[in-house]
């Protein structure tokens, strides 16, 4: 009665005597008939999670049947069944989450390999349109969309024009002007942002020729901007309506990044007979390879071994999976704070605490120790003196990672307000300690090289400030750099 009240439809009847169990239960009698004719032949049945399905309400049971004999022959049946339909239904709900576990390992080994790949291109002597066809082609394949395209602007009038295109039709990307503000790219060219179009139907009128001409009905846009200046956009079209996770718009970014630093060394390449431009574009080689290949190659090790690891232990495969997001995590700030070093402005437009936030999320993530920020106070140094503390910081933190061997480490930025009112020029910063210390091996001052550890640079950018630089370390007991900076010592220095 019980498998008749929850599991048949309301409109079966009741269990009495002399009711066929297909009449009870209909729609069971092309699993259940097989296995009764089985039974009345003299055979006993066993089964594990026999699917049944009446009226639209599937259940699952353990089966006994055993035929029932009286001189020999079969005349009736019994069986015992026990609901394992709550036992079945978490099993496959266990295998659902196996398997979205499982395509998320392989989407960001791919990702991984995608990023590294691109890195691999940067740093080979390809020209900019196969480097950028490169990167809207591994955005196309990674965020699963139909159509990619990175537009630029010509010249003043405005107008951007397709510069590479994965998937688009040849006439489009050859006949397309957007102008700034124009349908979704122009706005995200606009608020330099990304902006995600779920439903382009809805939103943005400047896109109706797009739609009529590709049928895409959602769109990312991400802004590129090289050297604080709006270069265009790399958009990523879509044949239906969708909504985007912060993971796809966060991947489309670091897509956009990688497009804008391929614009800007090929703009490097073209300097090269200034020895200065030469020489930057070998450290930003060597900083590539040092700070985020050998990350992301790490990473792929990771997810390469993933899927192995969840189907033995899930619990080590979900550690093994969030080592991975960090060390992603970490490759994205890095390419972040490389961009840095391509923008010289922004370095001294952007806030000491945010430099520095960067540059420890960076380091953290490609040595995978932690690495905690504190900043106390409002620092506005002055642009020079912004510059030289975070050289310094880079310095310091370089050193953790390359010699330290430290399990934790810490960074603190403590600023005091002038003394005095700003002047004319605006403020002058007050008071500024900045503190590097970590828990490594440490070593003796006097018997270590201070050319060897980047001593000496550090010295010299905190004498060209007038900072106090002071060193500390001990065997066994890790490091610490303090470096303090005030105007009233800058001023006492230059007078």
């Amino acid at each position: 009665a019980g498998f008749i009240n929850r599991y048949t439809p309301s409109t079966s009847g009741s269990a009495s005597p002399g009711t066929c169990i297909f009449d009870l239960a209909p729609g069971i009698e092309a699993t259940a008939g097989p296995i009764f004719e089985r039974v009345l032949a003299g055979e006993t049945v066993r089964q594990e999670a026999l699917r049944l399905e009446s009226g639209g309400i599937v259940s699952y049971w353990d089966v006994v049947f055993t035929p029932l004999l009286e001189d020999g022959q079969v005349v009736g049946l019994v069986d015992v069944m026990t609901d394992a339909t709550e036992r079945v239904l978490a099993y496959q709900t266990l295998e659902q989450r196996v398997e979205e576990r499982t395509r998320e390992i392989e989407l960001r080994r791919r990702v991984a390999e995608g990023l590294s790949d691109i890195l691999a291109i940067l740093n080979s002597n390809r020209s900019l349109d196969e480097i950028l066809d490169h990167i809207v082609a591994q955005a196309g394949g990674l965020l699963g969309t139909d159509a990619v395209a990175i537009y630029r602007r010509e010249g003043q009038d405005g107008l951007f024009s397709v510069q590479a295109a994965w998937g688009l039709p040849a006439e489009y990307a050859a006949d397309i002007k957007i102008t700034a503000g124009q349908g979704a790219m122009g706005q995200a060219v606009l608020k330099r942002q990304p902006v995600a179009v779920p439903d382009v139907s809805d939103s943005f009128p400047g896109d109706e020729a797009l739609i009529a001409e590709l049928e895409q009905q959602a769109l990312l846009a991400v802004p590129l901007i090289v050297k604080e200046q709006v270069y265009g956009s790399i958009v990523l079209y879509y044949p239906e309506p969708r909504r985007f996770t912060t993971e796809e718009i966060e991947l489309a970014v670091a897509f956009g990044d990688q497009a804008a630093l391929a614009i800007e060394n090929a703009r490097l390449r073209a300097r090269t007979e200034q020895s200065a431009v030469a020489a930057e574009r070998s450290r930003l080689a060597r900083d590539l390879h040092d700070a985020v290949t050998q990350t992301l190659f790490s990473a792929s090790l990771i997810a390469e071994v993933l899927p192995r690891l969840w189907e033995r232990n899930p619990n080590e495969g979900l550690r093994s999976l969030q080592d991975l997001r960090q060390l992603t995590r970490g490759a994205l700030a890095e390419m972040r704070t490389l961009l840095l070093e391509l923008r010289p402005a922004a370095l001294t437009k952007t806030a000491l605490g945010d430099l520095l936030r960067q540059l420890t999320e960076a380091i953290s993530g490609r040595t995978g120790v932690p690495i905690t920020l504190t900043v106390e106070g409002k620092c506005s140094p002055p642009p020079e003196i912004r510059v030289a503390l975070y050289r310094i910081a880079q310095e310091a933190l370089n050193n953790v990672a390359k010699h330290a061997g430290a399990a934790q480490v810490a960074v603190s930025l403590c600023c005091a307000p002038p003394l005095s009112p700003p002047q004319a020029g605006g403020d002058k910063g007050g008071k500024v300690e900045l503190c590097i210390s970590d828990d490594g091996r440490g070593f003796e001052l006097q018997s270590v090289s201070a050319e060897h550890l980047g001593i000496d640079i550090m010295r010299e950018r905190a004498e060209d400030i007038g900072a106090a630089l002071k060193i500390e370390s001990q065997v066994g007991h890790g490091t610490q750099v303090v470096v303090t900076w005030s105007n009233t010592v800058e001023g006492e220095r230059h007078d």
